[in-house]
């Protein structure tokens, strides 16, 4: 008679999970995600530049509005040097420049408080005068320029925060070729460069 035949062994089944893992896993597949945080930042600075070719210094004010979604921000900020000179020319002319811009920042947050980096394409409008070579009469010009400027906010306690600003700017049209409004004016500028100094709330 033939032997007989072993009958094949089972697999051994896996063992199962412990509750408690079980129980964390599904929690952690069932947590929802972290809202995206959405804020409103504002602030007013006082600010100084120089500009060239010339070169002009300038003293004024400037301000911006931006909305944070997340570590971005998109807004406004408006720049206003209502006293500008420039070195070597005398008294009589006078200068005074305006900047509209859409601004792009990325936040990062620091220990010491906020700092955004950002990028800004600005329509820039200057006018200029002299009491020699234009007669008092007052012209003015338009130019587009990018800019790019670093921000940062002290603190993160809220309503009111010290803030400081670096930022420069640069026309393309007016590096290749100068432009003059008149020609007893001098160049206006092709690149400026700001510090300011103010409140973000």
């Amino acid at each position: 008679a033939s032997a007989p035949v072993p009958a094949p062994a089972l697999a051994s089944a896996p063992a199962l999970a412990s509750a408690p893992a079980l129980a964390s896993a599904l929690a952690s597949e069932s947590a929802p995600a972290p809202a995206l945080k959405i804020g409103v930042d504002l602030g007013g600075l006082a600010a100084v530049r120089i500009a060239g070719p010339g070169p002009y210094t300038s003293a004024g004010g400037s301000g911006f509005a931006q909305l944070d979604v997340g570590p971005w921000g998109l807004g406004v900020d408006a720049r206003w040097d209502a006293f500008e000179w420039i070195s070597g020319d005398g008294p009589d002319l006078e200068m005074a420049t305006l900047a509209l811009g859409l601004t792009i920042a990325r936040r990062f947050r620091l220990r010491f408080g906020d700092v955004d980096a950002g990028v800004v394409p600005r329509l820039v409008a200057e006018t200029q005068s002299d009491s020699l070579a234009a007669g008092e009469n007052t012209l003015a010009s338009t130019d587009i320029r990018g800019a790019a400027f670093v921000r940062a906010a002290f603190g993160h306690a809220r309503p009111l925060r010290a803030l400081v600003e670096l930022d420069a700017e640069l026309s393309p049209n007016r590096v290749r070729h100068s432009y003059r409004l008149d020609p007893g004016l001098p160049a206006l500028p092709a690149w400026s460069a700001g510090l300011g100094g103010g409140v973000a709330w």
